[in-house]
């Protein structure tokens, strides 16, 4: 049960969510998106966003190798937006690969 919830900017990067509850740290969790081209080309620079449930995680954005790493507190049904267009759904926190034109 969660009795009380915060959360705490580190360095304008890193955001903590501190939980009453045994006094932990919620872990963050991971996913990976891997963004390519219809010819199979890494789309470079692309804004990915997930929303989880419903909720948007902080976008990011792809490497050169077209891959996105999202970070993000929940799990469950996820949504993966590539520049604004819902592209595909995978299971978070995990992996999908998905394509763009």
């Amino acid at each position: 049960m969660l009795l009380q919830s915060h959360e705490v900017e580190l360095d304008s990067v890193c955001v903590v969510k501190l939980c009453a509850r045994k006094g932990r740290v919620d872990p963050m969790h991971s996913s990976t998106v891997t963004v390519s081209f219809g010819d199979g080309g890494a789309a470079k620079g692309k804004k990915v966003e997930v929303s989880i449930n419903g909720a948007f995680c902080k976008a990011a954005f792809t490497d050169n190798r077209g891959v996105a790493s999202i970070q993000h507190d929940s799990t469950g049904a996820a949504k993966v937006y590539v520049n604004g267009s819902c592209v595909g759904q995978f299971q978070a926190p995990g992996s999908t690969r998905v394509r763009v034109r």
